[in-house]
């Protein structure tokens, strides 16, 4: 369905949830004295908005999302995961949560190590369950300059992803990711002041010594010279016929 925004944006403590709930409970029995119709209507384009961090172990892993509950028993007819997944990536563990908010905000890093691009997947069958397959690649940057972004040390990842529709369980949408034992190195070096002007010297010195060798080579087979009298003879020519 169409994602909707969820009323409560604040902290997800039991602390600050259960003061949400007691407000809004507080203002619904407000507005129900006060006569105003506080009667939910049934919407079908409502689903949820997960927003966290998990903390794994470097070794292959499944993320899963689906339905399970002792007291509750659910219509799988009705259960469907077409879902949006805006941002997924993998970090080293930051020391505060200032520092995981500062990563997360940082456009370079989300290019690089987010390939999602709010892609959508739709279930266009029931009982539909959908699979995403993360290759993890470490890369580690050295020496990098001003403007690059905080993180020396990033994960990135490649995605393949598939549905399929199943009568054996409840649908869902499973994450399967695998760490490769492969590291990839990116090491900046700048190059000192003066090499520009030896690239310069160097096209300088290599120009002249073409334009020398073809001189050399004109002058010993008297194509200059042939060329030089040619240039005279048209020259004559033009002033005769003017």
């Amino acid at each position: 369905g169409n994602h909707v925004p969820p009323d409560y944006k604040g902290k997800r403590t039991v602390n600050d949830i259960v003061h949400y709930a007691e407000t809004a409970r507080d203002f619904k029995n407000e507005a129900e004295k006060a006569g105003a119709n506080v009667t939910s209507t049934h919407r079908e384009d409502v689903g949820c908005t997960v927003v966290g961090h998990l903390f794994v172990h470097k070794v292959p892993g499944r993320m899963q999302f689906s339905l399970k509950s002792d007291q509750h028993t659910f219509n799988r007819e009705f259960v469907n995961f077409t879902h949006q997944v805006h941002h997924l990536s993998f970090n080293d563990v930051p020391e505060t949560e200032s520092e995981m908010e500062a990563i997360m905000l940082d456009h370079e890093i989300q290019d690089k190590v987010s390939k999602w691009l709010s892609q959508v997947f739709t279930s266009h069958t029931k009982h539909t369950t959908h699979e995403h397959y993360l290759k993890v690649v470490e890369y580690e940057y050295k020496n990098r300059g001003f403007g690059y972004a905080r993180a020396n040390r990033i994960y990135e990842h490649s995605i393949s992803s598939h549905s399929y529709a199943t009568d054996a369980h409840l649908p869902a949408v499973k994450f399967h990711y695998d760490l490769s034992p492969l590291q990839v190195t990116v090491e900046y070096k700048s190059r000192p002041w003066f090499s520009f002007i030896t690239m310069v010297c160097a096209l300088i010195g290599g120009a002249w010594s073409v334009m020398s060798v073809v001189n050399d080579v004109a002058s010993t087979s008297g194509l200059g010279k042939a060329l030089f009298s040619d240039s005279k003879t048209m020259a004559k020519t033009l002033r005769d016929s003017s």
